[in-house]
C-alpha cells in the first residue's frame, strides 16, 4: 500500500488544537503583563506628579499664581491631592494661597494641573492630601502613608514621602 504525501484531517487538527492552546496561554500571560506594565507606569506618573510639585514649591515657580487674589496673597507651597469622585480616580496638583495679613482668611487654592488614573489600577485609603511647603520642599501629609497602588492582579507599588520632602518607591508591607 502506498501513502500519498501530505497531510491527515487528523494531524491538521491536533496541529490547530496545540496552536490555539499556545495561543490562549500567551494572551493571559500577555494581559497579566499588560496590568503589571500599567501598575509600573502608574506609579513612575505618581513620583513625577509629587516631584514636580516639590520642585515648584522649593523654586517658588509661578509665584504669581497668588497675585489674582489680591496684594497680600503669597505663595506658601503645593498641594497634590489624589482623590475619587465616582469611579474615577484623579491626582491634581494646586497652589497654596495665603494672606500673610490676615491668619484668619481662607486659603487659595488655584488649580495647576489634573490628572486621571488608570483604570486599572487604584489607589488605596483615598482621599490623600500633600502640602510641599515653598522653598524647604518639606512635606505635610493628610492620609495614609505610604501611598499605595494596586493592580487589578493585586501587586501593589508604594510611594512614601518624609517630612523633609523625600519621595521614594518602598516595599509594600501587608498588614
Amino acid at each position: 500500500m502506498r501513502r500519498k504525501n501530505g497531510f491527515t484531517i487528523l494531524e491538521l487538527l491536533v496541529v490547530i488544537a496545540i496552536s490555539a492552546i499556545v495561543t490562549g496561554g500567551s494572551l493571559a500571560t500577555f494581559s497579566t503583563f499588560s496590568k503589571q506594565q500599567k501598575l509600573v507606569n502608574e506609579t513612575q506618573k505618581m513620583e513625577d506628579i509629587l516631584a514636580t510639585a516639590k520642585e515648584k514649591a522649593i523654586s517658588s515657580e509661578n509665584a504669581d499664581i497668588c497675585a489674582q487674589y489680591g496684594g497680600n496673597y503669597t505663595l506658601a507651597g503645593y498641594l497634590v491631592y489624589i482623590t475619587q469622585a465616582v469611579n474615577i480616580q484623579t491626582t491634581q496638583v494646586e497652589g497654596s494661597c495665603t494672606d500673610t495679613t490676615n491668619p484668619f482668611s481662607l486659603e487659595q487654592r488655584p488649580l495647576v494641573s489634573t490628572y486621571t488614573i488608570d483604570p486599572v489600577v487604584s489607589v488605596a485609603n483615598l482621599p490623600i492630601t500633600v502640602k510641599f511647603a515653598v522653598i524647604t520642599g518639606s512635606a505635610t501629609v493628610v492620609g495614609t502613608m505610604p501611598i499605595t497602588l494596586q493592580s487589578s492582579t493585586s501587586r501593589k507599588k508604594c510611594i512614601s514621602i518624609s517630612t523633609v520632602g523625600l519621595i521614594d518607591e518602598v516595599s509594600c508591607i501587608s498588614p
